[in-house]
């Protein structure tokens, strides 16, 4: 490695070793910052955090950047919306059985502990679950560009092709840093000279006449069902 973008974009596999510097000077660190990324694909939205260390000083620095955000929360539960119709008909539901439960459990009565428990229960499980869908289905409102500060570390969304491992490459600001990073994460470098590239190569050129071999007997059961042909009256007879 020549040139200092050697040191400054690093493509690895597998989760990063940050090294005990900071991330955006270099002096030595302790303390973590969290670094997430929101990536956007054809039908999904993916939210990739890591979190580097950075000195004391540029911690500090970090935060007097970051500015609360007092809307958050609210606009976190709103993101939800379609889930709370169904979260407050099963909250409704549990509060209508939760009474019966607790009168059959006072007159310790079997048959209406398990029936009107297991509804309340029920219910407020589709609460809970649909609570969590909401917090956690709005996690990328929650990811704030960066500052001044962690923009000293970026990486990409999975770069990897079909049969690869997860790799994505990391770009860094100080190149001392990038140095002491490369060094950490030696043995998780990626590049097309790996095994796993070269068995993934492998896969996905023969996997693809495979798939062409798949939809041809597909086509060809198809077709011959159309004229009437069941083939696979014609395989059994074969062992005959």
């Amino acid at each position: 490695m020549d040139s200092p973008e050697d040191y400054t974009v690093v493509p690895l596999s597998g989760k990063p070793v940050f090294p005990r510097l900071c991330a955006n000077c270099c002096a030595p660190a302790a303390e973590r910052l969290t670094i997430a990324r929101v990536f956007h694909t054809a039908d999904s939205r993916g939210l990739v955090s890591f979190q580097p260390y950075f000195c004391s000083q540029c911690a500090a620095a970090h935060r007097r950047e970051r500015k609360p955000d007092p809307t958050l929360f609210f606009r976190r539960l709103l993101h939800g919306w379609a889930l709370w119709i169904p979260m407050a008909g099963s909250f409704w539901v549990f509060s209508v059985a939760l009474p019966y439960a607790l009168q059959a459990v006072a007159e310790r009565d079997p048959k209406g502990i398990v029936l009107s428990g297991g509804i309340a229960l029920l219910f407020i499980l589709i609460t809970f679950t649909c609570a969590i869908g909401i917090w956690y289905g709005s996690n990328h409102l929650a990811v704030k560009p960066p500052t001044s500060i962690t923009s000293a570390v970026d990486f990409t969304s999975d770069q990897s092709q079909t049969f690869e491992p997860t790799w994505r490459r990391f770009t860094l600001r100080n190149e001392a840093y990038g140095r002491h990073f490369l060094e950490a994460n030696r043995e998780r470098l990626w590049s097309r000279s790996r095994p796993e590239a070269g068995r993934a190569m492998v896969l996905r050129h023969y996997g693809k006449y495979v798939m062409y071999a798949l939809i041809g007997v597909v086509a060809a059961f198809a077709i011959a069902d159309e004229f009437g042909v069941s083939l696979w009256d014609v395989l059994r007879n074969l062992d005959k």
